[in-house]
């Protein structure tokens, strides 16, 4: 008997050339084992993966089926059966009915004898050769058929909207808009007894500024914003956070003394200041 396999592991170890260890494969070893008994010789073949793809198929059919203890289970015969393949000209006087009966494959396909109806140029190419059918220009004509077919112009996931210019995003001035938000509470706390982070990011560049705190208020929010944006980079045009009492009062007088427009992300929608939850993350995994 020859037996071939695409796992050389499990060759050498059915050979006693290796040691089988894994609690799992010890009982099929032992199987095994009582069934070499049975032949007077064996010959294993080891195989690329890529050859033993029909062995593939039968195991994963194998494993969708559960079969009883008690039951016979039948050897399975398979033919492999080769026939060669004949290469022939074909004139111009033929050439007109061969082009009418590709397209009538390509038509009864496409339209109805195999589901599902209308479907792509390649993949109404892969159900014709199925059908034990293939030319040359296959995929290429069956394309063409797909792009002149009524109902497949009707009814397909088609993009009508005329194409538009992109617009580039334009800010009034540097570091126009700044995302700010909190990191906290932290635990453990740091040496100094920090256990909040204020980060600030710039939208264009995401530049990011970083403080922490022991005691986090809309005091320390306000010179915050002084000390690391306006007077580093000047006067903000928006500030975006979300609706917390870390951003009110102190922050609000400061804002409209300043006259920067203040958008707070709802609750619902994180996303909305999604530039500063980046940089919390990344902050978070530094420490």
């Amino acid at each position: 008997m020859k037996v071939f396999g695409d796992f050389n592991l499990v060759l050498r170890q059915i050979q006693s050339g290796w040691k089988t260890r894994d609690v799992k494969l010890k009982p099929y070893h032992a199987y095994l084992e009582l069934l070499v008994g049975r032949f007077d010789d064996l010959w294993y073949t080891h195989l690329p993966r890529a050859q033993n793809q029909f062995v593939d198929a039968l195991a994963t059919l194998a494993s969708m089926i559960d079969v009883p203890v008690d039951t016979i289970v039948h050897p399975l015969l398979i033919e492999s059966r080769f026939l060669s393949v004949y290469y022939c000209l074909i004139d111009e006087a033929e050439l007109d009915d061969e082009r009418i009966f590709v397209d009538q494959v390509i038509r009864e396909v496409h339209a109805e004898v195999c589901r599902p109806p209308h479907m792509g140029g390649h993949m109404l190419a892969r159900k014709i050769m199925r059908t034990d059918y293939f030319w040359l220009t296959m995929e290429i004509d069956c394309c063409q058929f797909v792009q002149i077919c009524p109902e497949c112009q009707i009814h397909g996931d088609l993009i009508y909207v005329p194409p538009s210019k992109l617009h580039a995003l334009t800010s009034p001035w540097p570091f126009s808009v700044w995302g700010i938000d909190i990191i906290g509470k932290i635990s453990p706390k740091s040496s100094s007894g920090h256990e909040f982070i204020l980060v600030a990011i710039h939208y264009f560049t995401k530049w990011v500024e970083a403080a922490s705190y022991v005691i986090l208020t809309s005091s320390k929010v306000t010179s915050f914003i002084i000390s690391y944006i306006i007077c580093c980079y000047g006067v903000p045009h928006e500030l975006i956070s979300y609706r917390g009492v870390h951003f009110r009062a102190d922050v609000d007088t400061l804002l409209q003394r300043y006259s920067i427009q203040h958008h707070r992300s709802s609750a619902y929608r994180s996303q909305t200041n999604g530039a500063v939850e980046a940089a919390k993350k990344n902050i978070k995994r530094i420490l």
